[in-house]
């Protein structure tokens, strides 16, 4: 295997895909309205947006360098909500969770130091 494109049901392309720009710092790969589609990406990591009326909601854990400023980013965007603190967790994570504005969960992490054995 080689990588894992979730897909994310959103009620506006537009809005969603300027979200992900804004809070997470995704790029646009493709981007077609005319099908409700848009891929965002970053490095190896692809986020699918379906646009149209959600059909429930979906979700991802990404992994990410500098959890810290992604918490900041999430924290000040009125659209993004955090369902808790950012935590460092005895397994080697330091993360968090949110939802965007159609209720689809991200887990958010960095690894910190070893994983125990």
């Amino acid at each position: 295997m080689n990588s894992i494109r979730p897909n994310f049901p959103v009620g506006d392309l537009a809005r969603a895909v300027a979200f992900y720009q804004r809070t997470l710092g995704f790029e646009v790969r493709v981007h077609s309205p005319e099908y409700g589609l848009a891929i965002l990406g970053s490095g190896h990591i692809e986020l699918a947006l379906l646009g149209g009326t959600p059909a429930g909601p979906a979700s991802a854990y990404i992994e990410v360098i500098d959890v810290d400023a992604v918490f900041t980013a999430c924290e000040s965007d009125p659209d993004a909500t955090l369902l808790g603190p950012l935590t460092t967790k005895p397994w080697g994570l330091r993360d968090f969770g949110m939802t965007d504005p159609w209720a689809n969960m991200l887990g958010i992490g960095e690894r910190v130091g070893e994983r125990p054995d």
